[in-house]
């Protein structure tokens, strides 16, 4: 997944895809979710489509991010890199950290 890669998702551009239907549903609820932070502060505010609830940040406890695919979109755990940030830590005068 590169940078920039939502910005069909964002603007309805879902014919480029290989299954627009899918493409279509993703794009649906990525609007939705901007549109709702965009005038509520609020990815969450109960308008628009039905999805997910978008979890808040907060540094004390662990994370969970949004995956957003085409047919499934899902909350998981944000650990699934938790060995290599380790090792990043622990070797942070190597990294400059």
């Amino acid at each position: 997944m590169t940078h920039t890669s939502e910005i069909p998702y964002v603007y309805g551009i879902t014919q480029v895809f290989d299954d627009p239907p899918a493409a279509a549903n993703l794009s649906t609820r990525m609007i939705d979710y901007w549109v709702s932070f965009v005038t509520s502060l609020d990815p969450n505010d109960g308008l628009g489509s039905e999805r997910p609830t978008w979890s808040q940040y907060t540094s004390d406890q662990v994370q969970h991010i949004l995956q957003l695919n085409s047919g499934n979109t899902t909350m998981i755990s944000d650990d699934f890199r938790s060995g290599q940030i380790a090792f990043i830590n622990s070797h942070a005068v190597v990294f400059s950290v």
